[in-house]
């Protein structure tokens, strides 16, 4: 949980699959970085992976290990 009340989680669902997701209080988490969609900007190509998540700021920034 950041200083700003929201809350970064890995999970999997069956709307979007494997994941993180971010969200608070009242809020519906939404998808941050999921396995199979497109890596924008740059058009660089697929997540085929997502492992671990290593931070998450008071400005509601994930940083994460995944792969193309």
């Amino acid at each position: 949980m950041n200083q700003t009340g929201q809350v970064a989680f890995g999970a999997s669902t069956t709307a979007k699959g494997i994941g993180f997701y971010a969200g608070g209080a009242g809020v519906l988490p939404q998808a941050i970085a999921v396995s199979g969609e497109a890596i924008i900007p740059g058009n660089l190509g697929t997540l085929t992976s997502v492992t671990q998540f290593s931070g998450f700021n008071d400005s509601g920034v994930l940083s994460f290990n995944g792969s193309a």
